[in-house]
């Protein structure tokens, strides 16, 4: 990480005179710091917010909920004002990462990175929200659907600061929901909706408002749908007319067909551009042992082989992989028959938690591969890309020369 200035200003002025071009604001951190600790943000200055008074506030305002930017998710999920009238909103911060996450993470945070998948825009869109922007010479309002314009992107301008969002006052005889499909419980969402309608007095819908996330370079409204539902009794024949259109309301970007060849086996899928090696393993081919460790190719504990060179899964676009061959850790068995190395491992204790064995089978191989019967000083350095945490190393070594031996 880049060495920077960190600053804690006390008030709102304070905070924006601070904010120069080279300067990032910092709310809760969980996206900004991971940025910075892999160099995809240099700044020279990074100025704390959570000092600034009233940027944590959830009040209720003369025109419905006013949520400071540094409301944090936990607080949001949990607070009376946000599930009587909000559901979606409470709903969505609920279920953004684990309770640590929820208890660092902020709703000014979460829409002023702009991620397509966002949980919380989407209902913020549903409900009617604007956020409420600060700076030198006073503060304007923007709806939530005009401040995002690209993955990462917003329509904040140098010197500008996200200090609230304004959410309009809950009408009677009107709802929201929020739903997401994940691939696991802690990963980003795949895609997410929100919901919100309206009924007057005799049943009838007057207003509809539906978003959704990850289906496009930003969260966007699904106007076809709601245009089917308004001026109708709510049915689920009409539901699913409004599940149609949302589909062609959504703006996915194209995924590009790859054939790989994986443990011998060939695969036709379709992928997006921005698809790693090793999600395109473990959650479209269900391969699930390789693992993710620290996503940035210094573990080894995604490692896999690729046209008989050991590479790591995470570091690797799954379209690179077309017309290639790739061996994985599911792939050593032949059938009931267990690969040498996996019998060396077993019987010495080299697989000690685990984690990591997957990967170091893979660097073992292929440096058994390429040289059949290798020194301990040559294992040590062809395993030298893998973690163990255990630090079991000696035992890996120790299986490695085994396995050699019966080979």
């Amino acid at each position: 990480m880049k060495a920077f200035q960190y600053l804690a200003p006390r008030g709102l002025d304070e905070a924006l005179a601070l904010l120069t071009p080279a300067a990032v604001p910092l709310a809760g951190g969980t996206d900004l710091f991971l940025k910075m600790e892999r160099r995809q943000a240099q700044p020279d200055t990074v100025v704390d917010l959570k000092r600034v008074p009233g940027m944590d506030r959830i009040e209720s305002s003369g025109r419905g909920l006013r949520i400071g930017a540094l409301a944090l998710m936990e607080n949001l999920a949990a607070s009376p004002m946000v599930r009587n009238g909000y559901d979606a909103l409470a709903r969505s911060a609920r279920v953004v990462g684990s309770a640590q996450t929820r208890n660092r993470a902020t709703v000014g945070g979460n829409l002023a990175n702009a991620s397509p998948a966002a949980d919380t825009a989407t209902p913020l869109l549903a409900l009617g929200a604007a956020v409420e922007i600060a700076h030198a010479n006073g503060t304007r309002e923007l709806p939530v659907e005009r401040l995002f314009l690209g993955p990462g992107r917003t329509a904040l301008r140098d010197g500008e600061l996200l200090t609230a969002v304004l959410v309009p006052a809950a009408p009677a005889r009107a709802g929201s929901a929020f739903q997401r499909c994940v691939r696991t419980a802690m990963d980003i969402a795949v895609v997410n909706c929100a919901a919100f309608l309206r009924l007057d007095a005799e049943g009838v819908i007057v207003d509809a408002r539906i978003a959704l996330g990850a289906v496009g370079p930003t969260p966007l409204r699904a106007t076809t749908a709601e245009s089917r539902l308004k001026g109708q009794r709510f049915s689920p024949g009409l539901a699913e007319e409004a599940a149609e259109g949302a589909a062609g309301d959504a703006r996915p970007i194209d995924n590009i067909e790859i054939t790989v060849t994986v443990n011998g086996e060939p695969h036709r899928e379709e992928v997006p551009a921005t698809r790693s090696l090793l999600d395109f393993l473990r959650d479209d081919l269900g391969l699930t042992g390789t693992k993710e460790g620290c996503g940035e190719g210094e573990c080894g504990a995604c490692s896999v082989i690729l046209d008989g060179r050991l590479v790591d899964a995470c570091l690797i676009f799954a379209a690179e992989a077309d017309g290639r061959r790739v061996e994985t850790v599911e792939g050593l068995a032949d059938g009931e028959e267990l690969h040498p190395l996996q019998r060396t491992f077993a019987a010495t204790g080299a697989a000690q938690c685990g984690y990591c064995t997957p990967g170091m089978l893979m660097a073992c191989k292929s440096l058994l591969d390429g040289n059949p019967s290798p020194s301990r000083e040559e294992i040590a350095q062809g395993i030298a890309g893998n973690l163990c945490r255990c630090t079991g190393y000696g035992t890996i070594i120790q299986a490695v020369m085994e396995a050699a031996e019966d080979s």
